[in-house]
């Protein structure tokens, strides 16, 4: 079995990318720009970012550790991290807009991300790392689609996973974008071991700033968005909440990037407690 994985690889492209073809790659301000596809980074995945970075570099690394699979995409700015780490990046998304965007986006001008159509046998027990954000919650039989991602892990293989917290919360955000569900500590982990996954880690992320901005966002984009989606149904939801993006960040001169990118690092304080938006869970895949 898999006992630990890799955070650094072959490093590809330096720390700040001037311009790659569609897109501009600066984390100092929080990862990709591609203004052709009204993308800039917003704050939940500048959390999330972070913390995949914290739990990676946390974990041994191992050199032959080098395939990884997105589950529901989107955008694959997170698909794009993993690359740049040096993985083997593949990817797979039910929305054909997904397949599209980021395919115009990261590969127009060399092949980075092999984004497909269908999974077939060969994919099972293929991949050293499955990652999931923000995908689990749009399905309604989450165990059953826990055991279809588990199959598709070598023995030992990292599940990495983000999911939003706490159904006190379920709001305005939830309902357009398609979500069945928010989740709770116990919760989670009695499912993610029911569907046999051994919890790594399991860190609350988004607090403090994130978290205070919720109602403001709630009034300022989440309405709006949920009246455009009222008609649509729940499938409809899911693929525009993976693909649509604001086309600037309309707060940068009160709180600009540098900020989320900033408290990005002061949630640290608070990955063991429950006061974040979501949670981030890496979890291995074990022999039931």
């Amino acid at each position: 079995m898999l006992k630990n994985f890799p955070v650094k690889g072959k490093r590809k492209g330096g720390i700040f990318i001037k311009r790659l073809s569609n897109f501009t790659y600066d984390p100092k301000r929080g990862g990709v720009f591609a203004p052709k596809f009204q993308l800039v980074p917003y704050p939940s995945p500048i959390m999330r970012r972070q913390v995949l970075y914290d739990i990676l570099k946390d974990l041994p690394s191992r050199d032959d550790c080098n395939k990884y699979i997105e589950i529901g995409y989107g955008t694959g700015i997170f698909a794009y991290e993993f690359y740049r780490m040096g993985y083997d990046v593949y990817g797979y998304d039910l929305s054909e807009s997904a397949y599209n965007t980021t395919q115009e986006l990261f590969n127009s001008d060399k092949q980075r991300l092999e984004l497909k159509r269908e999974l077939t046998d060969e994919d099972s027990a293929a991949y050293d790392i499955l990652g999931a954000y923000e995908v689990l919650e749009h399905c309604e039989n989450d165990a059953e689609i826990l055991t279809g991602w588990r199959e598709l892990l070598k023995d030992g293989g990292l599940l990495l996973l983000s999911v939003p917290a706490h159904m006190k919360d379920f709001g305005l955000r939830d309902k357009w974008a398609g979500h069945f569900r928010r989740y709770e500590r116990e919760g989670l982990q009695r499912l993610l071991k029911d569907s046999g996954f051994e919890v790594v880690r399991l860190i609350s992320y988004g607090f403090p700033l994130p978290k205070l901005m919720n109602k403001a966002t709630e009034i300022l984009v989440d309405k709006p968005h949920l009246k455009r989606l009222e008609k649509s149904d729940e499938a409809h939801k899911t693929s525009v909440s993976g693909v649509e993006r604001v086309e600037e960040y309309k707060f940068k001169k009160i709180l600009p990037y540098r900020i989320f990118v900033l408290f990005s690092k002061i949630q640290r304080l608070f990955y063991n407690s429950d006061l974040g938006i979501g949670y981030v869970i890496a979890a291995r895949k074990v022999l039931k």
